[in-house]
């Protein structure tokens, strides 16, 4: 018998939310919320404010995917704002300060749940090169990065810009790897002390950004049921008797899209996927039977996997007998997830 749906998400973020909202404003706070969230947002209808506390163990945190970390002054209580229009999340607010040469730069970021850069604008900087930096012209080279690839654009030791993938005027030089930084440093921090925030936000966030017309979203108990198994199985047999997936299944998320009229609109389905080079959490939008998209959590690591990836984007149900390499085998998987939820 086919699991129950738990969780609904809007007495999700009811409760999440309206459970964590206090007073009080935090060293480098966003001076003036309102303003800059209905910038960033315009069509917003409101948002809601999550003060967590950024610890030491949130700075170790940031110490271990980066070759610096947050300064100790910047621990304490802090504020993530997140947009919303009729109760469905549209990003996350976060404002960092980095230090230079003229002084406190503080730096307020615009990013999607998926921890990817939607916009940036500076509440504070002294420095000369701040209209270049905010130019739409050069704001196009970082708007649309996560993880990965921000941190693409420095060098190893990370107190450098590769300059080979960045384009920038040498007097901006020093303004714009503290942006860089920033960017880094924000994504982590609020990987960090938001965890548990963003692990409600993100799946609701991509569930109504993928299906705009949805009125609910669910998340699926349990999506591997007999079913499934079973399928998967006949279509891809190992001769060793092995499971043939190279899918965490036990970490498997699912999320249902349901529209108005009761029907189910589709379904996003986040899959820890592991191969021999790489380790990845793929999050996955299937409609009527076909992979509609798909995109590595933290981005690509190389361009190689990305395209192998992107080439599953059209794989239909209809053709899993068809799959025959490691990538089209777990869309496959994700095609049949979705066929039985």
């Amino acid at each position: 018998m086919r699991l129950r749906i738990i969780l609904i998400a809007s007495i999700l973020v009811v409760t999440a939310w309206n459970s964590s909202v206090v007073n009080g404003q935090a060293f480098c706070a966003l001076r003036d919320p309102a303003k800059l969230i209905y910038h960033f947002y315009p069509d917003s209808t409101s948002y809601k404010s999550l003060v967590r506390t950024v610890d030491e163990g949130v700075r170790n945190h940031v110490s271990s995917k980066l070759p610096f970390s947050i300064h100790f002054n910047e621990l304490g209580k802090h504020t993530l704002y997140i947009p919303v229009k009729g109760g469905k999340p549209l990003g996350v607010v976060h404002v960092r300060s980095e230090s230079g040469n003229y002084g406190l730069t503080e730096i307020v970021w615009s990013l999607t749940p998926n921890m990817e850069v939607m916009d940036f604008e500076f509440q504070r900087c002294r420095s000369r090169s701040r209209t270049y930096v905010e130019s739409a012209a050069f704001k196009q080279q970082i708007i649309g990065k996560r993880f990965r690839e921000l941190r693409a654009l420095l060098d190893d030791s990370g107190q450098a810009l590769a300059t080979d993938k960045l384009k920038v005027e040498a007097k901006s030089s020093e303004i714009v790897l503290s942006l860089i930084k920033s960017a880094l440093k924000t994504i982590s921090v609020t990987e960090s002390a938001w965890k548990k925030d963003l692990g409600i936000v993100k799946p609701i966030f991509n569930a109504y950004d993928a299906f705009p017309a949805a009125t609910r979203v669910q998340k699926v108990a349990q999506p591997y049921n007999a079913n499934v198994v079973k399928e998967f199985d006949k279509l891809f047999p190992t001769s060793s008797g092995n499971v043939g997936s190279s899918v965490n299944r036990d970490n498997v998320m699912m999320i249902r899209a349901i529209n108005a009229d009761g029907v189910k609109a589709g379904h996003v389905v986040v899959v820890p996927w592991k191969s021999k080079d790489s380790e990845l959490t793929l999050w996955w939008t299937v409609e009527k039977g076909e992979v509609k998209a798909v995109h590595a959590e933290d981005g690509w690591p190389t361009e190689a996997i990305r395209k192998a990836f992107e080439d599953v984007v059209g794989l239909k149900d209809d053709a899993l007998a068809k799959c025959g390499t490691a990538t089209k085998i777990v869309g496959a998987e994700v095609l049949l997830l979705a066929k039985h939820n």
